[in-house]
């Protein structure tokens, strides 16, 4: 199970990674952040999900408090598609760093800890470089 569910993330990464590699072969750059960022938020809600399935098995305790905390993915990721693209970028880094640090001493299994931590790291490089990127796209317009 741990090696597909591996392999399954390393190919969740395939969405964050093709929106900035789309933008080089010439696609539009406001195409390719509407579909960077639909993705990001549905994985940023996703992640708080994984803790409503551990709820559910009482694999953590305060069951009550950890499922209102797993609400807080989805309502961050919602409202990361509501403010502007400069402002959602760091919203949804944000979130997912935190969502990361609060998961992480949870996480019971050593192979989900360190595959989190690798996608985590990929994620959040893949914000910033669009932020990089949407940053100086926004530069170029004013100039």
């Amino acid at each position: 199970m741990s090696e597909l569910a591996t392999r399954l993330g390393y190919f969740g990464l395939i969405p964050f990674l093709g929106t900035i590699l789309i933008t080089l072969v010439g696609v539009n750059i406001h195409f390719a952040f509407t579909l960077f960022i639909g993705y990001s938020a549905v994985i940023l809600s996703f992640l708080g999900g994984i803790h409503w399935g551990w709820i559910m098995q009482g694999a953590l305790p305060a069951a009550h408090v950890r499922l209102k905390l797993a609400m807080l993915p989805s309502l961050l990721a919602w409202a990361a598609l509501l403010v502007p693209s400069l402002w959602a970028v760091p919203l949804l880094g944000l979130a997912f760093i935190g969502w990361w640090a609060y998961e992480n001493p949870l996480i019971r299994e050593r192979w989900y800890r360190d595959v989190r931590k690798r996608l985590s790291f990929v994620v959040l490089a893949c914000h910033l470089i669009w932020f990089l990127m949407l940053w100086r796209a926004a530069t170029v317009a004013a100039a």
